[in-house]
């Protein structure tokens, strides 16, 4: 029976730990992360669409609603009230808090929070939300409202951008 040399015996040893275990490891994180899913896609910037029979749906008609997205994670930005925050999706469904500003209105407080909840249309073409924007901290009978909103596509976005 042949003997193994000591230096052939450290190599194969070496061998093993360098690219068998590494290996093993990517063959059991790849199975364990077979089942994700990974979120639709939200980010970009979509035109909000309300009724503009109400004061605060004036300041919201024709909007820029802006989300940053990472993950399931969201970063919300509306110019028509020069206001951010952070947000949620699961599954279709957005649910963002984002500060308003004093000088948005007379009747807010400084802890005015805008609420926005939408159901994203992701097989629409553009994709579309529908859902309610609600302001709490303020004395406006007018500060729920329904809302539409239709993602532009990247192309108009690289040239608006220009």
């Amino acid at each position: 029976m042949a003997r193994i040399s000591r230096t052939n015996r450290n190599f194969v040893i070496a061998y093993v730990l360098l690219v068998g275990v590494p290996l093993l490891g990517l063959a059991g994180v790849l199975k364990a992360g077979h089942a994700l899913v990974a979120p639709i896609s939200v980010d970009g910037t979509w035109t909000v669409e309300t009724n503009t029979a109400t004061s605060f749906g004036q300041s919201l008609q024709n909007s820029q609603l802006t989300i940053s997205q990472s993950g399931n994670g969201l970063v919300l930005g509306l110019t028509g009230l020069k206001t951010t925050g952070a947000g949620v999706l699961s599954g279709t469904a957005i649910d963002a808090n984002l500060s308003l500003p004093e000088m948005t209105s007379d009747h807010c407080g400084s802890d005015a929070t805008l609420t926005l909840k939408a159901a994203v249309d992701s097989k629409a073409e553009p994709k579309t939300m529908l859902g309610a924007i609600s302001v709490k901290g303020c004395a406006t009978s007018d500060a729920e409202l329904d809302y539409r909103a239709v993602r532009q596509s990247h192309s108009s976005t690289k040239k608006e951008a220009r």
